[in-house]
């Protein structure tokens, strides 16, 4: 599956939200799907997971933070669980999920930057690379690039003319300490969001 990330985007874009309701359903429907097979295995009856599942937006990976908080599976045993779940259901269950491509416009329309994450954790990299002519950006540094992978993505950004990107995020399901990004960001990147960076309030000491 190939991320694409919305950066600046309006929240409140009709095209956006439509998208993102689609996009949800399929989610929702996996979750529960992975519910299902962990309480007939006898896992996680001591927590409510359902409660996980009704929250407004759910997918499996929250379902699988709860799992590994409580020590009931490996990370490992969790996403074969999760495989387990999901893997007999048919194409036409994942039909909602927007292409690349539609991605990428519902992006445009609502203003923002499309930029496609941690491409270095795509098994298939020519898949990748076909959306690199519509993308804005390539996430180039994250903490799930191996440093010997970060010269090939600046290589290919700076070919197609793409920002670089830092990623921030952090699932932390293995309990890792959190480790900043150590690159600045590219200030083409703030020129082209403009006013739609939100920078946070700090206030000042004393």
């Amino acid at each position: 599956m190939r991320h694409i990330l919305g950066h600046g985007v309006d929240l409140n874009h009709p095209r956006l939200l439509a998208l993102l309701d689609r996009t949800q359903g399929v989610f929702r429907r996996q979750t529960e799907a992975w519910i299902e097979v962990l309480r007939e295995q006898g896992i996680g009856n001591d927590i409510d997971l359902g409660a996980v599942a009704s929250r407004p937006t759910v997918m499996p990976g929250a379902v699988l933070k709860l799992i590994l908080q409580q020590g009931l599976m490996t990370e490992k045993d969790a996403w074969e669980s999760v495989r387990k779940a999901v893997d007999f259901m048919p194409p036409e269950f994942y039909a909602p999920i927007p292409s690349p491509k539609e991605a990428v416009e519902a992006i445009h329309a609502a203003g923002g930057l499309a930029v496609h994450a941690h491409p270095g954790s795509v098994p298939d990299q020519d898949l990748m690379k076909e959306v690199l002519p519509l993308i804005d950006g390539l996430e180039v540094y994250t903490r799930r690039h191996k440093p010997e992978q970060i010269p090939v993505y600046e290589e290919l950004a700076g070919r197609h003319r793409l920002l670089m990107t830092v990623g921030s995020d952090y699932h932390g399901f293995n309990g890792d300490d959190y480790e900043a990004p150590k690159k600045l960001i590219d200030i083409r990147y703030l020129e082209k969001l403009g006013s739609r960076v939100e920078w946070p309030v700090v206030e000042r000491a004393g």
